[in-house]
């Protein structure tokens, strides 16, 4: 009798993705606001950019590239 693979996926992957895929939306629509002179405080601006650009990006591509 043939084996039947395992239906059940562990979530916390697609979770991490969604969050990644969240944050590339949030940086892209923060960078609109900047540049559509919606932010008046840079270093609050800096400060945003950098902490989601520094990550967003390397948990969306390590989170798929883990089943590849």
């Amino acid at each position: 009798m043939p084996r039947i693979p395992s239906t059940s996926r562990d979530s916390s992957i697609d979770i991490a993705k969604g969050f990644a895929i969240v944050a590339i939306v949030f940086g892209h629509v923060w960078l609109g606001l900047e540049a559509a002179g919606l932010i008046q405080d840079l270093h609050t601006f800096n400060v945003v950019y950098d902490t989601v650009y520094m990550s967003h990006l390397s948990v969306f591509a390590f989170t798929a590239g883990l089943f590849v």
